[in-house]
């Protein structure tokens, strides 16, 4: 171990007992700078005696809309459930006084309440009904926002 860098050394001091180590437990251990133990391992992986491991890691988080839909609830959850607070049917015009969102966020609702099966949209007489009889589980996508 002569021919080594003293930063070699201090690296390999600390990977003496043979378990897989990260970088970050691996700079608080030596005590040197992230550049330098990092240096020292592609020295050390060049010369054979360590071998270097990369993991790719994928973090995922929310989004400002997606903070507001933890926050308020989803835009279906709230369209169907304005809808059953109003004994289960309500003509479409009605729709956007119960929502503070713009039309489009309206119409983005209706699709997806729809597309779940929440809500059934009818043609009575010229206008446009909704109707929803039942409070709906949490889909998939709130328990996936939940969660994040």
């Amino acid at each position: 171990m002569s021919e080594l860098h003293h930063l070699e050394r201090a690296v390999l001091s600390v990977l003496k007992d043979g378990r897989k180590i990260s970088l970050s437990e691996l700079v608080a251990k030596t005590r040197l700078p992230e550049a330098s133990v990092s240096r020292s391992l592609l020295w050390l992986s060049s010369k054979g005696y360590v071998k270097i491991e990369d993991y790719k890691r994928t973090l995922i988080s929310l989004g400002s809309e997606g903070k507001l839909f933890l926050k308020m609830g989803f835009p279906e959850r709230i369209l169907v459930e304005s809808i059953i607070k109003y004994g289960g049917r309500l003509p479409l015009e009605k729709v956007t006084i119960f929502s503070t969102r713009d039309k489009g966020e309206v119409n983005i609702a209706l699709g997806w309440a729809r597309r779940k099966g929440w809500l059934q949209i009818l043609q009575e007489g010229g206008r446009t009904i909704l109707t929803a009889s039942n409070k709906p589980d949490k889909g998939l996508d709130e328990k996936l926002v939940e969660a994040i």
